[in-house]
């Protein structure tokens, strides 16, 4: 999917809204919990009560990996149901060096046939030219993170007066195309997204940090969209766990999840046209 054709996917649906499938067991309604496979039917309801109205659907490996082989086969029936014309997103910040990242693209890109890897930068280039070579795919490269930590090395100054993100997005970003590099920019930080969006006004981000993590949807899309009026960089919004527990009731918590979804595109709408 191109950058073009990603610009027409969400025209299409009016939204850039991502819902972000990080699905913690105990935070499900009680029958889901016990059930070996409450994982995936949690998700697969979530997804029948969305599918229709979002973007995009982006699926966390943490939070499966920590089940063992059940949880990693609830993460492949999640991405089996979800729909194709729905952007999937996997976001496992996958990166390693020779044919430990050849694999990891084959893993991904080929046998679970997502559209879009996070990976993480910090082994260099080749750490992520297995993932590049993939034109047909999105490689979304670790930016600028939305945690606390970002503090701790991203943001490091070096000589020349930059920071060490802002390095880093720049030499990888010329490494391939803004039609199949991405940048995972954190929503908890409006003026760094604002910079960034100056900086790289032709790529897309994946910003995630929004709602529960303290991101407003506003602010990011006030300057993130800023450099979009002529359709080239965009944005892809992510929310979890406001949109999949805004109701804990067995009987309710997909039509919740429903209504959370379409106050966030009420949102992002003006910002669109």
């Amino acid at each position: 999917m191109s950058r073009q054709a990603l610009w027409d996917s969400i025209l299409q649906k009016g939204t850039c809204l991502c819902v972000g499938l990080d699905t913690v067991r105990d935070l499900l309604p009680p029958s889901f919990r016990k059930e070996k496979h409450g994982l995936a039917r949690f998700n697969r309801a979530i997804i029948e009560s969305t599918a229709d109205l979002v973007f995009a659907y982006k699926v966390n490996t943490a939070f499966y990996e920590a089940e063992g082989m059940a949880g990693l086969e609830a993460m492949e029936e999640t991405l089996s149901c979800i729909p194709q014309d729905c952007f999937l997103i996997v976001d496992g910040k996958r990166s390693d060096v020779g044919h430990s990242a050849e694999k990891y693209a084959e893993a991904y890109f080929s046998t679970f046939a997502v559209d879009g890897l996070t990976v993480s930068p910090f082994l260099g280039r080749d750490g992520l030219e297995p993932f590049l070579a993939r034109k047909d795919k999105w490689t979304i490269i670790l930016g600028a993170s939305s945690n606390p930590g970002f503090e701790d090395f991203q943001a490091l100054k070096l000589e020349d007066g930059n920071t060490l993100f802002e390095e880093v997005m720049r030499k990888t970003s010329t490494w391939g195309s803004p039609d199949h590099i991405m940048y995972v920019v954190g929503g908890t930080r409006p003026g760094v997204l604002d910079r960034l969006r100056g900086l790289f006004p032709d790529h897309f981000f994946l910003v995630p940090g929004l709602g529960e993590q303290g991101g407003s949807l506003e602010e990011v899309c006030q300057v993130g969209f800023r450099g979009s009026l002529s359709r080239k960089g965009g944005l892809i919004l992510n929310s979890s766990r406001s949109i999949l527990y805004a109701d804990s009731r067995e009987d309710q918590f997909a039509r919740a999840a429903r209504k959370q979804v379409l106050r966030n595109i009420e949102e992002i709408k003006p910002f669109l046209t």
